[in-house]
């Protein structure tokens, strides 16, 4: 869900509410592209809690802005955490993601990567087999700027964890900007946790034999 400055064509200030107008913006492939996500999972124990964590990088960090000044549009991923075992991905177009084409998709590692805003829950083993069954199948879905992005995807994996988080589509599309600034000013149960203030993801990390 990152572009670059060049292919930007989102004129700041456009639309209700101060948000860019709804313009075409082709997403590149992941920087890291995740070959087989079963190996990338492979020390992650089905039969077993987790902690589930869902990462913002915002345009601009606390802002509803689709897009900042320098391109940047953002993205939405995910982090598994077990014990010492670490996994963080998110969904992207396999080649270019184009407003109106659908194209395939593929998993990327998002391993010590800038965010904005994240929330982070506890979830019992049966809801994380249900979130590996999603992120393996995933791979069978396309693509879809519009209706099915990274932030689509994520919103999925919470929602499978039973932390229901707003559907930001707005008239053009699901997006990090909306999807960070709900998290930033939700309530949160005690079992939920939430980080304001940004930073890196973690690293991944395997302690596995396999």
């Amino acid at each position: 869900c990152v572009s670059s400055g060049e292919e930007i064509q989102w004129p700041l200030g456009g639309g209700g509410g101060g948000l860019p107008a709804p313009l075409p913006l082709p997403v590149p492939a992941p920087e890291v592209p995740i070959e087989s996500i079963v190996d990338y999972l492979d020390c992650i124990d089905s039969s077993l809690p987790l902690t589930l964590t869902i990462y913002v990088d915002q345009p601009i960090a606390n802002s509803t802005l689709l897009v900042s000044a320098s391109g940047d549009v953002g993205h939405t991923f995910v982090g598994l955490t077990q014990g010492d075992n670490t996994s963080i991905f998110g969904f992207y177009p396999e080649d270019s993601g184009k407003a109106g084409i659908q194209s395939s998709s593929i998993l990327g590692d998002n391993s010590n990567t800038s965010f904005d805003v994240s929330i982070s829950i506890e979830i019992s083993s049966s809801q994380l087999k249900l979130i590996m069954d999603h992120t393996i199948n995933s791979g069978n879905t396309n693509y879809d700027l519009e209706n099915y992005n990274c932030t689509d995807f994520a919103i999925e994996i919470a929602f499978l964890a039973g932390l229901h988080l707003q559907d930001t589509h707005n008239s053009y599309t699901s997006n990090p900007a909306l999807l960070g600034q709900f998290i930033r000013n939700m309530n949160i149960s005690d079992h939920v946790s939430r980080n304001r203030s940004g930073g890196k993801s973690p690293f991944n990390n395997k302690t596995c034999t396999n």
